[in-house]
């Protein structure tokens, strides 16, 4: 049986996973709607890539 803690931090880990998942959901509903302008699957995956490292907490985005 598990105690209340181990309740707590099972709770907590699920709404952040439900919040990354919706998040990722609405990114790529978003992406879509530009990736036609892909010509090439390999362009567009490379596309989605960079925005999301963009969109990262990197601190520095360059080289």
């Amino acid at each position: 049986m598990l105690d209340l803690e181990e309740d707590a931090v099972a709770v907590s880990w699920t709404v952040a996973d439900d919040r990354l998942a919706r998040w990722r959901v609405g990114f790529d509903d978003v992406f879509a709607l530009v990736a036609g302008r892909f010509a090439q699957a390999g362009s567009r995956r490379r596309a989605r890539m960079y925005v999301l490292g963009l969109l990262s907490g990197a601190e520095r985005k360059n080289i």
